[in-house]
């Protein structure tokens, strides 16, 4: 029965993992790896240097020389630096030198203006010289009496389109000196005054009437037998004729302003500025004497 039960029982043909034997370390060491000859080299995932072939920096290259060196920069540009499809040159300007006041121009400038005035006042004057021209004004001298001493009464003669712009009278009586007049131009343009010029009294005696030409007047406080008048006649209808060069001489006055200025502005647009300069200060000699003329009138009482 015992032989039965060790027949029954069947060995196990697996062993447990954790049972190692000397079999097992031996048989080991007969399948592992047999080490490198060479310790193990680093692998470089990146390169500063940007080379594109992969290679390492210990791999060695044609002729014996690293192809990249640890830490040593790859080469970036290829071709020929000497040699450009295009190249553009630039020139250096030269300095600009100073230079002076260009006297020639600003004299020029200067006298250019001064002359043209004084040509053209010339002229005007010799055109003008030997022109006679139509006066529309005459004077005429009555002497005129009165029967009582005091009332007077008298008639003008205008001729023609003429009409009487005044009459004055100056007279003295007993040493007082008196003064009658009409004058077109006052508010009473038909009345006739007498001022005495001792008292400085004026008083109106008397009138003018237009239709008929015929002065009426009445002196005042005086009496005197004769007086002395003196008439003035203006022409409505004269005309006033020029010198028939005077209008060409007009025209160019007209001009000669605008003239100036745009000579002026072309100077410096042209880059003549000495010449500008000159026909500036021209102006003075005209801007000037009409400024002490104009304080000279404004200063006389």
């Amino acid at each position: 029965m015992a032989e039965d039960e060790s027949a029954g029982v069947e060995p196990s043909e697996e062993k447990p993992f954790f049972a190692i034997d000397a079999e097992d370390v031996a048989a080991a060491d007969a399948t592992a790896t047999p080490a490198p000859s060479q310790p193990p080299q680093p692998v470089m995932l990146g390169s500063l240097g940007g080379g594109t072939n992969g290679s390492l920096p210990g791999d060695v290259g044609a002729g014996g020389l690293q192809s990249n060196p640890w830490g040593a920069p790859m080469q970036q540009l290829t071709g020929d630096p000497h040699t450009m499809a295009r190249q553009t040159a630039f020139s250096v300007p030269q300095p600009v030198e100073k230079t002076g006041v260009r006297w020639g121009q600003f004299l020029l400038g200067f006298f250019i203006p001064v002359v043209i005035v004084v040509t053209l006042s010339f002229v005007d004057g010799l055109v003008n010289r030997n022109y006679e021209y139509g006066d529309p004004w005459r004077t005429e001298m009555l002497e005129v009496s009165s029967s009582d001493n005091q009332t007077y009464e008298f008639t003008l003669a205008p001729n023609g389109t003429e009409r009487v712009q005044q009459f004055y009278i100056e007279a003295e009586h007993q040493g007082e000196r008196f003064t009658i007049y009409m004058d077109q131009y006052t508010i009473d343009e038909d009345s006739i005054w007498q001022v005495n010029q001792s008292s400085d009294e004026t008083s109106r005696i008397g009138t003018y009437y237009y239709q008929n030409a015929t002065a009426y007047f009445e002196l005042d406080g005086v009496q005197v037998g004769t007086l002395e008048v003196v008439v003035e006649y203006y022409d409505d209808g004269g005309e006033y004729d020029e010198p028939p060069a005077q209008a060409a001489i007009d025209f160019v006055c007209c001009l000669l302003p605008f003239a100036y200025i745009t000579s002026i502005i072309a100077a410096f647009a042209t880059g003549r500025k000495a010449l500008g300069a000159g026909l500036m200060s021209a102006s003075l000699l005209i801007i000037l004497p009409l400024l002490f003329l104009i304080i000279a009138l404004s200063a006389m009482p």
